[in-house]
């Protein structure tokens, strides 16, 4: 009989327990054997080194608040062994949290360096606790711009027992505040106490601004228990511990699981895309808390099963399912029908430091990229830098307002020291994570010599020609002085041994110069240049050759020459007329060259073109009354011959 009964016990048990799936227990309800020690934590709130008053430290879970005095001390003792999050609220402050895992008789220490918010938003304090008094349902708070511009705002609300705030959305001018009330209805509450905490987020919506601010609101010992179910219908998330979960299942019916992962997927709630199913353990913490999240299928008489996304290693067909009525872990087929509910976390951002760019004598242009940018949103992204290394939010920051939709991301500094070495980390926030920072890079802020460069010459004429150059950089400091040297005997002028022209002007851009009183038919050569403390720098050389396209220039002997003859068959009196009548190039001075400058030309007949090299051409030499000297251009014989003979006609003329 007592083994009947025993019997009897046991199948009792198994029914109540229910058998479905592995019948693997919940997570974390495995019994423990002899009673832990309680944990605690302890530590301090500064700022650049000094310590926090009234920074408000909410931990969960447990929902306890601790206040800092004027040592910037906090600390929580007897807490169950376990892991925690630690969040540290201060008006005028980024948030910041961070989590621990706490052994039993064990007692940690954690240190928070808060940073001063970055941009005009804030709110005027931290945290608000309602209490315990019925009757205190309804206060206030400021919010602040001490930017120089007007900013638009909106609050996010994810409790459901603060039912009104006035207004939830408006602007607040430069250098001016705004007030706001909220209401709470008490019953409303969660029957567990420490469930009744809420942050209310302030966040910027001008474009370009980027401001977050942060308050807490607390009604910690004042839950009356009315609320056993919870009612979160008024919202679509709540936060438990670091963990989003939406507060109403993604299907009104049991799905398969293939569905509800899809359908978690799709789901875009509270501006948020990326929700999924949770895991098991993250749908046992979700059990656990399930009185204050609201809205679970948790009766026995009906489908109380949740998928999870954890799929078991020994059946890889079948995936991991919680049930809500008694936290019972399953495993089951996927084509089997439950619910969903979706979660999400904040993903932290990946950051990547770039080279910088852009740099000039007055800023520089330091750049960074999220390389996680499609995966996660960032509610501040930026640059740090300092003399000294690793650089934190808590040394000089500067704040990125480029588009969330560019991985890519730049700003301009323009406090830098000529000559410092800093060192320089990209970091980003994403919503409730904490500050991510990338590896470092070192960059010195060195003085640059100017970049110029010469370009081509135009206009170019017989002894004019108009120069051109362009700065690229002004260099650091910024150039002095610009413009060209020239030769035509140094490849590579300086300013040291030639010719040069100043031009005037401090910008980047291109640049020119006139130049007259050149030597016509000789190579000219060119550089642009400029000029600061760090010294002179060149462009490439250019050379250019001025030239007229009807006369050549013997500057040598002082002699003009047209490039053509004026006759090719022509007695000495026509040849004479011809050339005083001339007036190539605009000059009404051309003559017949004598037999000594005839002999010059021949000489340099190749240079200067377009002789006949076998056609006898007219000296204005005479030689007795009526001869004259001939010279021709096949051999260079010097001749005389009667003036009524026909030879060709070269005009020249002498330079002033």
């Amino acid at each position: 009989m007592k083994n009947l009964l025993i019997s009897l016990m046991c199948m009792a048990a198994v029914l109540l327990c229910g058998c479905s799936g592995d019948d693997e227990p919940a997570p974390g309800l495995e019994p423990v054997p002899g009673v832990e020690e309680p944990a605690s934590v302890h530590g301090s709130v500064v700022i650049n080194g000094e310590p926090v008053n009234a920074a408000a430290i909410l931990l969960t879970p447990g929902g306890g608040v601790k206040i800092t005095g004027s040592d910037g001390m906090y600390n929580f003792t007897d807490l169950v062994p376990g892991k925690y999050e630690l969040k540290v609220f201060k008006e005028g402050c980024q948030s910041l949290n961070k989590s621990i895992e706490l052994a039993a008789g064990r007692d940690e220490e954690l240190v928070f360096t808060l940073a001063e918010s970055d941009g005009g938003l804030s709110i005027n304090k931290s945290y608000i606790d309602m209490g315990a008094n019925e009757s205190n349902n309804v206060a206030g708070f400021t919010i602040k711009n001490d930017g120089a511009a007007d900013i638009s705002w909106q609050i996010t609300n994810a409790a459901a027992w603060i039912t009104e705030i006035t207004p939830e959305l408006g602007s607040v001018p430069a250098a001016g505040a705004t007030a706001v009330s909220f209401t709470i209805n008490r019953s409303r509450l969660s029957s567990n106490t420490t469930d009744n905490y809420a942050t209310l987020l302030v966040r910027s919506t001008t474009q370009g601004d980027g401001s977050v601010a942060e308050l807490l609101v607390t009604v910690f010992g004042s839950g009356n228990g009315t609320n056993t179910a919870n009612d979160n219908s008024g919202i679509d998330y709540v936060m438990v511990g670091d963990l989003y979960v939406q507060t109403r299942d993604v299907s009104a019916s049991a799905i398969d699981w293939e569905s509800a992962q899809l359908l978690c997927e799709n789901s875009i709630v509270g501006d948020f895309n990326d929700w999924r199913l949770p895991t098991i353990e993250e749908l046992a913490t979700i059990y656990n808390n399930k009185a204050a999240i609201g809205g679970f299928n948790d009766s026995i008489s009906n489908s109380s099963d949740y998928w999870s996304s954890t799929i078991p290693e020994n059946n890889t067909s079948n995936r991991y399912y919680l049930d809500f009525f008694n936290g019972q872990r399953g495993s089951l087929k996927s084509s089997y029908d439950m619910r969903a509910r979706a979660v999400r976390k904040d993903v932290a951002p990946t950051v990547s430091v770039l080279p910088v760019s852009d740099i000039s004598e007055t800023s520089v242009t330091f750049n960074g990229r999220i390389d996680n940018n499609d995966a996660v949103k960032c509610s501040e992204r930026g640059f740090v830098y300092s003399t000294m290394h690793l650089p934190t939010v808590a040394n000089t920051k500067v704040q990125s307002y480029m588009p969330q939709s560019s991985a890519e991301y730049s700003a301009e500094v323009r406090d830098l020291s000529l000559g410092s070495v800093y060192y320089i980390r990209a970091y980003a926030v994403a919503n409730r994570s904490d500050t991510v920072y990338s590896d470092e890079l070192t960059f010195r802020y060195d003085s640059q010599l100017p970049i110029v460069s010469t370009q081509p010459v135009t206009d170019i004429g017989a002894t004019t020609a108009v120069l051109h150059g362009s700065i690229e950089s002004k260099g650091i400091p910024a150039y002095t002085e610009r413009g060209f040297v020239y030769s035509n005997t140094i490849t590579n002028p300086m300013i040291e041994t030639e010719e040069k022209i100043v031009v005037n002007g401090i910008g980047i851009g291109e640049f020119s110069a006139n130049l007259s009183d050149l030597d016509c038919n000789v190579t000219y050569y060119v550089r642009a240049y400029a000029t600061n403390s760090e010294g002179t720098v060149y462009g490439e050389t250019v050379s250019f050759y001025p030239e007229h396209p009807d006369y050549f220039v013997l500057k040598s002997v002082g002699l003009m020459v047209q490039k053509k003859d004026l006759a090719d068959n022509v007695e000495m009196l026509g040849a004479v007329t011809m050339s005083i009548n001339s007036t190539v190039g605009g000059f009404t001075d051309w003559r017949l060259p004598t037999i000594s400058e005839l002999s010059t030309l021949y000489t340099n007949r190749v240079l200067i073109g377009g002789f006949s090299s076998y056609d006898t051409y007219w000296s204005s030499t005479p030689y007795q009354e009526v001869y004259y000297f001939v010279m021709n251009f096949g051999n260079g014989n010097i001749d005389v011959d009667f003036s009524n003979k026909h030879y060709r006609v070269r005009a020249v003329r002498s330079l002033p």
